[in-house]
């Protein structure tokens, strides 16, 4: 991905998390989040498969937020490295 795409992916990034549904998918994947917390907490801890399940779940949710953030973070780094490369 070139500079410029990545600072408007950036860019994006951060408009979709100022949004009311950026704000609304976030608070529920934050949701979805506590509640396979809650869940992993109670699960026997010898039913592997139900452990596994909620873990995988916990990776989803907190995958995606990381992504945004990734993106967000990208789109700085490539702006800073365009003003260096301007002066």
């Amino acid at each position: 991905m070139e500079n410029h795409e990545t600072i408007a992916l950036g860019h994006e990034a951060k408009l979709f998390l100022s949004s009311s549904l950026g704000r609304y998918i976030t608070e529920r994947a934050n949701i979805e989040l506590d509640e396979a917390y809650a869940k992993l907490e109670k699960i026997d801890c010898h039913d592997y498969k139900m452990i596994s399940r909620y873990q995988n779940i916990i990776h989803m949710y907190k995958t995606f937020g990381q992504w945004i953030d990734d993106a967000a973070m990208a789109g700085d780094v490539a702006y800073s490295e365009y003003l260096d490369a301007e002066e």
